[in-house]
């Protein structure tokens, strides 16, 4: 089989494994939990009693902490992902892009 062919058949097996990816952060109160897929998008926001303790100026700031929290482990996720399809250098291409979209998450 051409080099070409196994490429895209790789491509694609690491394509659909990336579509089970889910990863979820909670803030340290227990009042919110998200959870993002491999592209980063949200794609789950659950919420506890605790919320009604949160003074609602800080509601938005909390939900968008998990989220980043959670973008920044995508890299990691993806890359072991990447490595066990693909082996070395493309996985590590990957996971080098991806840090450029979804940096550390601020301390």
């Amino acid at each position: 089989m051409p080099d070409e062919h196994r490429i895209a058949r790789t491509y694609t097996e690491l394509g659909r494994a990336m579509r089970s990816i889910r990863i979820s952060e909670a803030d340290p109160s227990g009042a919110v939990r998200i959870t993002v897929d491999a592209q980063g998008k949200l794609i789950d926001v659950v919420t506890t009693g605790l919320l009604a303790r949160l003074p609602p100026e800080r509601v938005g700031e909390v939900v968008l902490d998990c989220v980043r929290r959670a973008q920044a482990r995508i890299p990691g996720e993806v890359s072991a992902l990447a490595k066990r399809i693909m082996g070395g250098d493309d996985a590590e291409h990957i996971a080098t892009t991806l840090r450029g979209w979804f940096p550390d998450a601020p301390g």
